[in-house]
């Protein structure tokens, strides 16, 4: 057996080294790099959410700038603004072409009112699709139209309603207006100064509609050097317009009627029936230490009217005797009487010739 092991350590040896060549020989091969397959639809992702406005034949200006978005973002939009023109249909890539195309076209079906589809369905790109909704409904060169944008915001007027409400009404219109009459200018500083222009009117504009309430801070935001734009005279109003929304409810909260109302509120306490009692007034009678009335008209400490002994009684002579008028001034008052003789033994009491009342 010894003289078995050197042939087979020669083997082994072998072995070893022709895997080592093989290993290196595989390193040494350079690493094919993973092509993609262009998928069907190219970039298309099939996840995209549909355009959220839909086309109603009224509301072309906001569904147009929310497509021309929703079709930059997708790196799309060369397909309805006509850079991306359809290739031959013998070139190798309008296949691709056309599976895009079609998604794109889908989209913008897609974002229609149904009553509107069969109008633009059989249209064969998107582009066609694009420039039939445009002629039927982009009235952009419509002097009258613009117009009637114009005269709206000269007209606008907040009347009470929310600062927010006002400012948005007054920007949608303006975004109508840019979008009917965009920025003619074609040099830069040309283009800056017609933009600055733009927004010193829109301000005198804002500031004309907004309540009298609100004169002192228009005063103010006319005054402001350099003259704000149009979303820093916004932020400037709003900040005069609430803090005159405060104290207003603060004042609200403590006329007299409101301080009655709480007052009254407080008094009321809980009843067996589960409604609600007036709770006795402050103080009492630091005489008797009744809590029904007070020290000026406590039976014990002044003597009682002679109906008091018959109850039968109280109430007639409560009605025909026992109440008397006294007017001091602009102040009436009904207060029980008790006869001369009574009221004459009350000791301390200054006038015998008088009935004495209780005040």
């Amino acid at each position: 057996m010894a003289s078995l092991d050197p042939p087979q350590k020669s083997s082994d040896s072998t072995e070893a080294t022709t895997l080592l060549e093989r290993l290196a020989q595989i390193l040494s091969q350079p690493l094919p790099l993973k092509t993609e397959q262009p998928s069907r639809s190219g970039t298309t992702d099939d996840r995209t959410p549909p355009i959220s406005v839909k086309l109603t034949g009224h509301n072309y200006g906001l569904w147009a700038q929310v497509v021309e978005m929703h079709l930059a973002g997708k790196e799309k939009l060369g397909y309805i603004n006509g850079t991306l023109p359809a290739p031959p249909t013998t070139n190798e890539n309008y296949a691709k072409w056309f599976a895009e195309d079609s998604t794109v076209k889908a989209w913008l079906i897609g974002s229609m009112d149904s009553a509107l589809i069969g109008n633009f369905i059989r249209f064969p790109c998107a582009r066609d699709v694009w420039k039939a909704v445009v002629v039927a409904y982009f009235d952009g060169k419509d002097k009258t139209q613009v117009y009637n944008l114009r005269r709206k915001v000269t007209r606008l007027k907040q009347s009470g309603r929310p600062l927010e409400e006002y400012f948005n009404n007054l920007q949608f219109f303006w975004q109508e207006i840019d979008f009917r009459r965009p920025n003619p200018m074609e040099c830069p500083k040309d283009i800056e100064k017609h933009n600055s222009l733009v927004q010193e009117e829109r301000v005198y504009n804002f500031l004309d509609g907004l309540d009298d309430r609100l004169d002192s801070i228009r005063a103010e935001v006319l005054r402001m050097e350099p003259f704000p734009s149009i979303e820093e005279a916004f932020a400037r109003i709003r900040q005069e317009d609430v803090r005159q929304n405060y104290h207003l409810e603060k004042v609200e909260n403590n006329t007299p009627v409101a301080m009655v109302v709480k007052e009254n509120e407080a008094h009321l306490i809980p009843a067996r029936s589960g409604q609600t009692k007036p709770r006795p007034p402050p103080g009492g009678c630091t005489h008797c230490g009744g809590i029904k009335h007070t020290r000026e008209t406590c039976f014990k400490l002044h003597g009682y009217p002679d109906w008091w002994k018959d109850p039968k009684k109280k109430k007639q002579q409560g009605n025909d005797a026992g109440k008397a008028t006294i007017a001091s001034g602009s102040e009436v008052s009904l207060v029980p009487l008790v006869n001369r003789e009574k009221a004459s033994s009350i000791e301390g009491y200054p006038h015998e010739g008088d009935y004495w009342v209780w005040f």
